[in-house]
């Protein structure tokens, strides 16, 4: 009589082929769950953004010399790097570059927080008086990022478009830019922040702004709008219901902001 074939296998085999189910099966795994790119100082990125210098950039297909960038300056963060900040960058680059941007994401520094002792482990920007002097060091340092974008997508002959998206403590870190004057910048969209005192925005250098605000949520923006109102800049103000967080509204409202800012 013919043994059916499920059991005329032999455990040698058997036991083979369940070893090579598992390593298939740990192999798809890897590929599923592969850890994040990050720069030489270990800055990570999310799934579709590769290091560019010391920060996480994404493009547009077919991009080049002409293509806009957007720098996008985050929120507080701690540095254990919680999976959360990751898919940020990562849904925010599917947005940019679908809508034809380039975007740098750049990491804030330890302790500047210092306004709470258990927020020195969280990476910030410059959002008080105290570290204010620090963000035209920063600045500065943002100049290789620059070259390094047009090393990748081709040096333009007019100066490239570069626009700033700033939210929450990257919001505070942008109004401060935009007061300061440190980097040439084509528009700056402020979300859920404030300003950054003693704040003064000088008449005779205004810069195109969107400010973005939730209802009831932050008296600060309120401020940001009349420091620039009375400083003569002329300016949009967005206030939408909803939480004090950075939405999927916010950011086409900035892009689109952007895109209407013409040569």
């Amino acid at each position: 009589m013919r043994t059916p074939a499920s059991s005329a296998r032999s455990p040698a085999k058997a036991s083979s082929r369940v070893r090579r189910i598992a390593i298939l099966a740990a192999s798809l795994a890897a590929c599923a769950h592969k850890p994040p790119a990050s720069t030489a100082s270990g800055t990570l990125c999310g799934e579709g953004l590769l290091p560019l210098g010391e920060a996480c950039f994404a493009a547009p297909r077919g991009a080049d010399e002409t293509t806009p960038v957007v720098i996008y300056l985050h929120g507080m963060f701690p540095s254990d790097y919680p999976e959360q900040s990751l898919q940020a960058q990562r849904e925010l680059a599917a947005v940019t570059t679908a809508r034809g941007f380039a975007l740098l994401v750049p990491r804030g520094r330890l302790g500047l927080c210092d306004f709470r002792p258990e927020l020195r482990r969280w990476y910030c920007w410059p959002s008080t008086a105290r570290a204010a002097p620090l963000a035209g060091e920063i600045a500065l340092e943002w100049e290789p990022l620059w070259r390094a974008l047009d090393d990748r997508l081709g040096k333009p002959d007019k100066p490239r478009r570069r626009f700033v998206l700033g939210y929450s403590n990257g919001g505070f870190f942008a109004a401060l830019l935009a007061a300061r004057g440190d980097v040439p910048f084509d528009g700056y969209a402020i979300a859920h922040a404030g300003p950054v005192e003693p704040a003064w925005f000088d008449p005779a250098g205004p810069a195109p702004v969107l400010l973005l605000s939730a209802e009831g949520q932050s008296p600060l923006m309120e401020s940001l709008h009349a420091r620039l109102g009375e400083a003569g800049w002329a300016h949009e103000y967005r206030v939408r219901p909803g939480p004090n967080a950075l939405t999927d509204r916010d950011i086409e409202d900035a892009l689109a902001f952007f895109a209407a800012q013409g040569r």
